[in-house]
């Protein structure tokens, strides 16, 4: 089990947060930066002074030989992006298309990621495919990616493709393919490790933000995003856990995040972000809500229930996968009151 001592934490997030705007513009004045971090003044100055006591930041609030080391240290060399997955809670969309290439408000959600991770200098990437795995070709050619096949896509879930990448964790994000933030989220500087959640509170996180941005357990929690950075030394715990692991069959179904626990908590910090900045594409209806434009929504599926039931898309509610020996093709949905089978062949 991983304990407090063992995870590397440089400075606090207010700190972090605080050097990574005074690296871009080291000019900037108490106020600004509590402007711009929506931090009090007193904490700005309050953190500002332990900046200086620990050689980070001068006299006169310049960056230091002693930060600029640290940063060549811990910030970002490469990303992994998890996309083997066949999307399951996506049905009927997955039947034709493999949701990291969804195309969402006119734009591919994983070459959007991508193009991010570019603009913050970052071009190492690694993709994990499986589902689909030869829709993803296309990406080596036009943005020089790696892909890294999962076989097992199937059998297990998405520790087993963090394993398969962990040579590449060190200094680096792992990114679901399904998500679409309005600003990029990624940067070329990061002081320490982190998992990203949403302010927003829900029933199906059991992860909560405290206020010295551990995540700790609770009943009701932060959104988990699932967008992480780890910095190689961290990652090198990590990897050790990841391969425990994986070598146990009771944790072929974890999510990979079940590295990260440790003493009822996350072992590394959070990262809020607002939840109206992000849009996690994981349904038929999520869709239908987000970008209701979408060309995936004239899915043939979906216009097969039409024409038989008479009724409109909007009427097609509650989409589920069938398992007990149907393929993830199958699903039940509700239609004006009714439940009703949709079986696709294999």
């Amino acid at each position: 089990m991983f304990t407090k001592k063992e995870m590397v934490i440089f400075m606090n997030k207010h700190e972090s947060d605080i050097l990574e705007l005074l690296l871009k513009d080291s000019k900037l004045t108490q106020r600004q930066i509590s402007e711009r971090t929506h931090l009090s003044l007193g904490l700005v100055n309050k953190t500002i002074k332990s900046l200086k006591q620990k050689g980070y930041l001068s006299i006169n609030n310049r960056i230091t030989n002693k930060l600029i080391n640290l940063a060549a240290k811990t910030s970002p060399k490469s990303a992994v992006i998890l996309a083997a997955g066949s999307g399951m809670r996506m049905v009927p969309i997955n039947v034709e298309t493999s949701k990291g290439i969804l195309r969402f408000k006119g734009e591919v959600l994983i070459e959007r990621l991508i193009t991010q991770l570019h603009e913050a200098g970052i071009s190492d990437i690694v993709v994990i495919v499986g589902f689909m795995k030869e829709k993803y070709e296309y990406l080596i050619d036009k943005f020089n990616v790696q892909l890294i096949v999962n076989s097992k896509y199937s059998e297990k879930n998405n520790l087993y493709s963090v394993k398969l990448s962990e040579n590449k964790l060190a200094n680096c994000y792992i990114i679901p393919c399904d998500l679409y933030f309005k600003e990029n989220p990624f940067s070329k500087v990061e002081f320490s490790s982190w998992y990203m959640v949403s302010d927003c509170k829900t029933d199906e996180s059991s992860y909560r933000i405290n206020r010295k941005y551990e995540l700790v357990k609770s009943k009701k929690g932060n959104r988990m995003i699932g967008l992480c950075y780890l910095t190689s030394q961290d990652a090198k715990m990590i990897r050790e856990r990841i391969d425990d692991l994986c070598s146990d069959s009771a944790y072929d179904q974890s999510f990979w995040e079940k590295a990260l626990e440790s003493n009822s908590k996350l072992c590394i910090l959070a990262k809020e972000i607002s939840d109206n900045d992000v849009i996690e594409i994981n349904t038929y209806e999520q869709l239908c809500t987000a970008d209701s434009k979408s060309d995936h929504l004239n899915n043939q599926a979906i216009d097969i229930i039409c024409k038989t039931l008479k009724i409109a898309p909007e009427d097609i509610h509650d989409i589920n996968t069938l398992k007990k020996g149907m393929t993830n093709r199958s699903f039940i949905f509700t239609a004006k009151g009714s439940r009703c089978i949709m079986r696709i062949p294999g």
